[in-house]
C-alpha cells in the first residue's frame, strides 16, 4: 500500500474507484495498492477534499502515512486545510479550528471571537479615530469590523500579511501581499495600488519572510498619510505618501524599520533622530523591535554587538543603552505588544505558545492566556475600549479514514486535533491490533489521558492510540517534541524519533546524549511503554547545529537504526566512522546545508 499527493494528470486509477476527479486544480491526494512484486496496480483512488488557497499556497488534503487494518482496508491520516474534507462520523466531525480571540477583562479572560470561518490572522490594527472600526489582515484577504468587532466583512480577497493604518487617518493604509509585494491605499482599504518603483514594477519586501513582514512597514505619525518601508535592495527605504504614492529615498538599506516618533526612527543597529535624515549606530542589532507610547522606552528582540547572544532587551533612554531581560519566557519567534497606557504592561507570546504579560517592563511574566485554546499567536492589539485582541495561525486539520481495501468505498473518515489542529505524520498497527500515530497537536484542548505527564497546555507534540478502526481514541499523550516517525518493538514499546528545538526532553539516566547539543534544534530518540505511560529511553542526539532524526529502524541483531541530518560541525561520530567530517560548506552568510547521517544504538528492554 501506499499513499501520497499527484498532480493528478493521467494518474492511474482502478476501475470504480472511490473518486476519480480531484476537487481543483493542484496536487491531490491518492491511495494505491499494488502486487507483492509490485508489477501491477491492485486498486487505486484520489482522495481528499476541494483545495483551499490560502496565501499563495494551493493545500490539498496531504495524506503521510498509510497502514492496513485486520480486514485489509486501507488505514490513510494525514493533514487537510479545506473545512469542505469529507467526514462521516467518528472523533470529530466539526472543524474546531480557531484563529481570533478576544478579552475584555484584566485577568486574561479570553472568548473566541472567530465562529470557525477565519483563517490565519496575520495581524490586527484599530482606527484611532473611530476605535469601533478594527483590520484584521489574513491569509485570504483583509476583514473590516465597524462594530468593535461583533460583525465582519471581507474588504479585500487578495491575501495579507501585515497592514498598518495611519493613526492621523484610516484612510491611508500600506500592506505586505504575497508574494510579498508592497501596496497603498487612501480610501480605508477599499482599493489597493501597487507601491511602484518604475511604470510597471511592484516594489518587494526586503526580507520575504511572513514573521517578518509586519517590520517592513513603520507609521510616520508627522504627516497624514505618510509611511516608511523597506524594500529590496535596489529600492531601499522609502518615506511614501500613502494618498499620492509620491515619497522620497533615505539614505540607508535595511530591511527592517520601526518608528518611535515623529522624528525618531529605528532600522536593525541604528538610530535616526532626524526622521530618517541621518543615522548612528546603537549597540542592539535588533531583529525585531517593539515601540511605546514613550519615545525613550522600547523592547527589542536581538543581540548586543560586544554580546551576540539573542535574548529581549528594553531601553529607557532612546537607545542609547539596553537592559536584557532574562525572564522573557518565549526563545523563538517572539510577538510583543506594549500597552499605549503604560509601557511596564507588555504582553507576549512565541512559537512556544500561549500569551504571557509582564507589568513590571518585562522583569517577571505571568500567564495571560486562559480561554485560547489555539496558542499560536501571531499578533496581540489593544482596541480603544480596552479589549485585547489576539490573531493566530490556523493550521491543518488531522484526518484519520478508512477506504475499502479494492479502493472503491469510504468507510470511515474522521477529523483530529482540536482547535489548533494537527499533523499526523505516522500510522502502524501495533501487534493488539491497535492503530499508533503521532505528529504535532498544539491546542489546549487536544485530548490528553495522561495530563499528569506534561503540564504544557500547548505541548506541540503527540502520541495516540486508537482502535483499529480508527473510531475510538484509547490513549493519547502530549510531547515536548514533535515526533516524525515511530517503530514498534516486539514487546509492544513504541520508538519515537523526531526533532526538538530547545532543551526540554526528559532524558533517562541511560542516555546516550544526556544534554542539549546546542544550536537551533537536536534530534531525540524516546521509547514509551505500550500504554504510553512510562518514558523507558529519551536521549539527545545532536550538535552545535539544527539536527533532526526523520527515521528509525529496529535490526534483527538488537541494534536500533537512526537517520537523519546535521548541520552540526561537532556531530557525534564514532572512531571507524565512514565520514567523519562533515560535507557541507561554510559562508560568511549562515547557510542550512546539511549532511546526513547514520546512528546505530543498541536498546535493551527493562525486565518485566
Amino acid at each position: 500500500m501506499v499513499c501520497g499527493t499527484t498532480p493528478v494528470a493521467g494518474f492511474p486509477l482502478t476501475r470504480e474507484a472511490y473518486q476519480t476527479m480531484p476537487g481543483a486544480a493542484g496536487d491531490f491526494g491518492f491511495c494505491s495498492k499494488l502486487t507483492a512484486d509490485g508489477s501491477r496496480l491492485k486498486a487505486s483512488t484520489l482522495f481528499g477534499s476541494r483545495d483551499e488557497v490560502r496565501g499563495y499556497f494551493v493545500r490539498p488534503s496531504l495524506p503521510s502515512a498509510v497502514s492496513s487494518d485486520p480486514d485489509g482496508n486501507f488505514v490513510v491520516v494525514g493533514s487537510v486545510s479545506s473545512a469542505a474534507f469529507p467526514v462521516t462520523g467518528g472523533l470529530q466531525t466539526e472543524d474546531l479550528r480557531r484563529s481570533l480571540f478576544q478579552s475584555s477583562t484584566d485577568s486574561g479572560d479570553w472568548v473566541v471571537s472567530d465562529s470557525g470561518s477565519w483563517t490565519t490572522v496575520t495581524s490586527i490594527d484599530i482606527d484611532r479615530q473611530n476605535p469601533l472600526r478594527i483590520f484584521a489582515s489574513t491569509d485570504t484577504g483583509v476583514l473590516l469590523s465597524e462594530d468593535g468587532g461583533s460583525t465582519w466583512r471581507k474588504t479585500s480577497t487578495t491575501p495579507t500579511i501585515a497592514l498598518k493604518v495611519h493613526p492621523l487617518n484610516a484612510a491611508y493604509q500600506v500592506r505586505v501581499t504575497y508574494p510579498f509585494y508592497l501596496e497603498r491605499s487612501s480610501d480605508g482599504g477599499m482599493t489597493w495600488r501597487s507601491i511602484t518603483s518604475g511604470p510597471r514594477s511592484p516594489v518587494t519586501v526586503a526580507d520575504p519572510n511572513e514573521l517578518s513582514a509586519a517590520d517592513q512597514i513603520a507609521v510616520d505619525p508627522s504627516e497624514e498619510g505618510a509611511f516608511f518601508i523597506t524594500t529590496n535592495t535596489n529600492t531601499g527605504v522609502l518615506r511614501i505618501n500613502a494618498g499620492t504614492g509620491g515619497g522620497r529615498r533615505l539614505p540607508i538599506s535595511a530591511n527592517a524599520i520601526w518608528q518611535m516618533n515623529p522624528t525618531v526612527l529605528y532600522i536593525r543597529g541604528g538610530r535616526s533622530n532626524d526622521g530618517g535624515a541621518t543615522f548612528q549606530e546603537i549597540p542592539l542589532v535588533a531583529l525585531k523591535m517593539w515601540p511605546s507610547s514613550d519615545a525613550n522606552v522600547a523592547y527589542g528582540w536581538g543581540f548586543l554587538r560586544n554580546i551576540p547572544t539573542i535574548g529581549m532587551y528594553r531601553t529607557n533612554d532612546g537607545g542609547d543603552t539596553w537592559q536584557n531581560l532574562p525572564g522573557f519566557p518565549f526563545n523563538r519567534s517572539p510577538v510583543v505588544y506594549v500597552d499605549p497606557a503604560s509601557t511596564d504592561i507588555v504582553y507576549a507570546s512565541g512559537a512556544e505558545g500561549g500569551i504571557q504579560r509582564s507589568i513590571d517592563g518585562g522583569q517577571t511574566w505571568e500567564p495571560f492566556d486562559s480561554g485560547i485554546s489555539n496558542g499560536q499567536i501571531r499578533t496581540i492589539a489593544k482596541d480603544a475600549a480596552g479589549n485585547l485582541w489576539a490573531g493566530a495561525t490556523k493550521p491543518d486539520n488531522g484526518f484519520i479514514t478508512r477506504i475499502s481495501g479494492d479502493a472503491t468505498k469510504l468507510l470511515y473518515s474522521t477529523l483530529f486535533g482540536k482547535s489548533a489542529g494537527a499533523t499526523i505524520n505516522f500510522a502502524s498497527m501495533d501487534m493488539n491490533g491497535r492503530l499508533i500515530i503521532g505528529g504535532s497537536g498544539p491546542a489546549a484542548d487536544f485530548p490528553n489521558t495522561y495530563p499528569d505527564h506534561n503540564s504544557n497546555r500547548y505541548a506541540p507534540g503527540f502520541i495516540a492510540v486508537l482502535s483499529s478502526d480508527g473510531t475510538t481514541l484509547e490513549l493519547s499523550r502530549r510531547l515536548e517534541a514533535v515526533p516524525s516517525a515511530m517503530a514498534i518493538d516486539g514487546q509492544g514499546q513504541i520508538h519515537l524519533v523526531g526533532q526538538i528545538p530547545a532543551g526540554t526532553l526528559s532524558v533517562t539516566p541511560d542516555a546516550e546524549q544526556p544534554l542539549y547539543g546546542g544550536g537551533t534544534s537536536d534530534g531525540f530518540w524516546m521509547v514509551l511503554d505500550p500504554q504510553l505511560d512510562q518514558i523507558i529511553h529519551a536521549t539527545y542526539l545532536g550538535g552545535s547545529g539544527s539536527d533532526s532524526v526523520s527515521g528509525i529502524a529496529l535490526l534483527p541483531d538488537g541494534r536500533v537504526a537512526l537517520g537523519g541530518t546535521t548541520t552540526s560541525e561537532d556531530f557525534l561520530v564514532t572512531s571507524n566512522a565512514y565520514q567523519s567530517t562533515r560535507g557541507g560548506f561554510s559562508v560568511p552568510v549562515p547557510v542550512q546545508d546539511s549532511d546526513a547521517f547514520l546512528t546505530f544504538g543498541i536498546f535493551s528492554a527493562p525486565a518485566q
